[in-house]
């Protein structure tokens, strides 16, 4: 499973950043179901990722959550497709401005002496750090 966070820009703002505003909430997007992470958050609004389209106007999947897998900046500037949990289509009129591929914890990092504890970004331990001992805790309070 990879994570892929997609920033949209300021509402009203385009692709340009004004630092008076701040930044929207970012989307965690899980690359092999399109699921949306952090429902805790959004609470099914939205609930999936469906793909991107360069324009506002005709309303057409340009880049599939597969094809944006596989190289995540080809969407910056293009505007994210979502489904709700009831399953609605809807596109998200400010455009993407960045996006940041988060790297599968695949446990190598660790050495002998134990280990420093990596952010879950899944299920119940989501955004604290998570020991390798199994014991999970928020950021910085081990």
């Amino acid at each position: 499973m990879s994570i892929i966070s997609i920033q949209p820009g300021q509402p009203g703002e385009g692709m340009h950043y004004n630092v008076h505003k701040p930044l929207p909430y970012p989307f965690l997007i899980d690359t092999d179901t399109g699921n949306v992470g952090r429902q805790d958050f959004w609470k099914g609004e939205p609930a999936a990722l469906v793909g991107f389209q360069r324009e506002l106007t005709e309303q057409r999947i340009d880049i599939t959550v597969s094809s944006f897998a596989q190289n995540p900046d080809t969407v910056v500037g293009m505007f994210p497709v979502f489904t709700n949990d009831a399953g609605n289509f809807y596109t998200l009129t400010t455009p993407v401005t960045s996006t940041f591929t988060f790297a599968p914890d695949t446990g190598d990092e660790d050495d002998e002496q134990g280990c420093e504890g990596h952010e879950s970004l899944n299920s119940a331990h989501m955004g604290e750090s998570v020991y390798c001992d199994g014991s999970c805790q928020k950021a910085g309070t081990r």
